[in-house]
């Protein structure tokens, strides 16, 4: 889909402008029919831009994902708060124009006033608008890049809203512009917006899950540590418990003795145990759940024993 809305886009950016300045009816009447397109699929993408960000928050609330995803869900936040408040703003440019020239474009209504320039003229005509829509833009393309270093990196050379279609608004003499003209070239100003945003938000998605790294055991285990194994009655006994290479972002959680213990900021769990009072061996039931790379929930049970040495 986004393939096709860029070469919609471009085929109408060519045809905007570089045909002649006196089109004909059966001009105006294709570049309405590609407007009308145009529109349908920036709804298309703005779907598409909704389930990204639905899944972004989704992981956002998943446990392995969690912190990873928060990070970049307020990311998200910004680019489709940004994104949007510079989609208003050409909208209502849209309505104004539209409302100026009194044009009703309801499904199965052909109208007559696609010819219109006195309208463009009136509402485009001194320039003001146009600077204003500039500042827009540049504003715009700024605030994206100060949100994340990487999103800079990524997307500095691709925000394509500066090219033949802003250029063209920046140097036409408007009064030769009808108004579905303009419109058209409006629009797709909108779709290049959405497109951005749909770029930047799957950007967010795909580093919104934490890397574990190639180092994970394939078949992760549980690693255990333990001050003694042979001990005096009462005596306090240090248990150290880890996942594989004790990796936090494998978010687990660790019973030891049955009690559940916290993780430290390497991943593993530390707890002192008082030894029995009771001769003998005695075990510790160690229990830990974790989230492999795949994403899937994994549980491992063991116990660790030790002995209280006979007195007596």
């Amino acid at each position: 889909m986004l393939n096709i809305l860029k070469t919609i886009a471009h085929f109408f950016t060519a045809f905007l402008l570089f045909s002649c300045s006196n089109k004909q009816p059966q001009d105006l009447n294709l570049i309405n029919i590609l407007n009308e397109g145009l529109t349908k699929s920036n709804q298309t993408i703005q779907q598409q831009n909704k389930i990204i960000y639905t899944a972004i928050e989704q992981k956002s609330l998943e446990r392995r994902s969690s912190n990873t995803a928060k990070i970049w869900l307020s990311k998200a936040q910004s680019i489709k708060e940004i994104s949007r408040n510079l989609d208003l703003y050409i909208q209502n440019l849209k309505d104004i124009l539209i409302k100026e020239a009194n044009i009703d474009f309801s499904p199965k209504k052909v109208t007559d006033k696609l010819d219109d320039t006195k309208s463009v003229q009136n509402i485009f005509g001194s320039g003001s608008k146009q600077n204003e829509l500039f500042q827009y833009l540049e504003k715009f393309k700024d605030s994206l890049l100060i949100i994340d270093s990487s999103i800079n990196m990524t997307f500095r050379n691709t925000i394509a809203l500066s090219d033949n279609v802003v250029i063209a608004l920046s140097v036409t003499n408007f009064s030769n512009k009808t108004i579905i003209e303009v419109l058209a070239m409006l629009t797709e100003l909108q779709a290049k917006i959405k497109v951005n945003e749909n770029q930047m938000l799957s950007y967010c998605l795909q580093h919104s899950t934490p890397y574990i790294g190639c180092g994970y055991s394939r078949g992760p285990k549980l690693l255990i540590t333990q001050s003694s194994s042979y001990v005096k009655a009462g005596e306090i006994i240090s248990v150290n418990v880890g996942i594989g290479t004790f990796f936090a972002e494998t978010d687990p959680v660790i019973f030891i003795n049955n009690k559940s213990t916290n993780i430290g900021i390497d991943g593993s769990a530390n707890t002192s145990i008082k030894a029995s009072t009771k001769p003998g061996i005695h075990t510790i039931p160690i229990k830990a759940t974790y989230y492999k790379p795949d994403g899937t929930e994994e549980t491992r049970e063991t116990e660790i024993k030790y002995e209280v040495a006979d007195n007596s």
